[in-house]
């Protein structure tokens, strides 16, 4: 096991990585390439809860996945900071794929709730000017949320910026996507710093509702979601998932028939001690249908 910590800077801020990265050895092959698979876990852009952190690691090491798990910036750090950290995760692992005996063209995002918008947000903004210029020319701010979805049109820069920090597929568990009818209120407020009253904040939500700008440059994608999760309805995920089919993007999507929000593997060791949240064994087979998802549709 090749386990490290360390810090990635975005704009104002860092991000930090904690690597559980599948070793190689002499008297097994020192040539095999891992699929890699960086982990955001939720808590509403105001924190980043450990219940879908290092669990879910072992349980990607378990299938022969190595995984980090990224803890990345939150309130009272907002948009665009947090992608920006994920966008230079997904590079680090890329430059050093060798280091840490991954296969460069197999880095996944995984993201729970907040963490699934923000993996989202990545597979959505790889190609966008804007994200371009912050990581090419660190500019310090997005100013205009009506120029967010503004596409590289220079086929050399898109070339780079595809091959430096667009994931090669996303998995989103639960995720916040919607800032409309079915949205979680508190994760818009904790990325923009906005309330929904305030000046600037219908455009912001707008141009991060991610179900409104799907297009076929997102990656391929893998759902899995409650159908009575209470807190970020199951909606968002019916949205973003049908938003890229009519794209083109392929997709797989699992629908538990009941179940809270924040299961994270559903377990016993996933579960609040003091309030039993989490424990639902009915979703508990989601990490196989995901490894199956993985080996079997690519």
């Amino acid at each position: 096991m090749i386990y490290q910590v360390f810090s990635i800077k975005g704009i104002n801020a860092e991000a930090e990585v904690t690597t559980y990265c599948l070793d190689n050895y002499p008297n097994v092959d020192m040539e095999r390439k891992h699929k890699m698979i960086l982990i955001f876990p939720g808590g509403g852009y105001n924190h980043c809860s450990n219940r879908e952190a290092e669990a879910i690691a072992i349980k990607m090491n378990s299938f022969g996945f190595s995984a980090a798990v990224v803890r990345y910036s939150v309130a009272p750090n907002h948009f665009p900071e947090s992608v920006v950290e994920a966008a230079k995760t997904v590079a680090y692992f890329r430059e050093h794929a060798t280091e840490y005996y991954l296969d460069p063209h197999e880095i996944y995002t995984m993201g729970f709730s907040a963490g699934a918008h923000l993996a989202a947000s990545l597979g959505t903004f790889w190609n966008k000017e804007w994200l371009a210029d912050l990581l090419e020319k660190d500019k310090k701010a997005v100013a205009d949320p009506t120029k967010l979805h503004q596409e590289i049109t220079n086929p050399a820069r898109l070339a780079k910026m595809k091959e430096k920090i667009c994931p090669d597929r996303q998995i989103l568990c639960y995720p916040v996507i919607t800032s409309g009818e079915f949205a979680h209120k508190g994760s818009f407020l904790d990325l923009t710093g906005l309330k929904e009253e305030e000046e600037g904040a219908v455009e912001w939500y707008e141009a991060l509702s991610l179900e409104k700008h799907a297009t076929k440059a997102i990656p391929e994608s893998f759902f899995w979601h409650t159908m009575t999760d209470p807190d970020v309805p199951v909606e968002n995920t019916f949205f973003y998932s049908m938003a890229l089919k009519k794209a083109g993007v392929p997709c797989e999507v699992h629908i538990y028939a009941k179940g809270g929000h924040g299961l994270s593997l559903g377990t016993e060791e996933t579960t609040t001690k003091e309030t039993g949240r989490g424990l639902e064994p009915i979703v508990e087979t989601w990490p196989e249908l995901l490894k199956r998802w993985i080996e079997f549709t690519k």
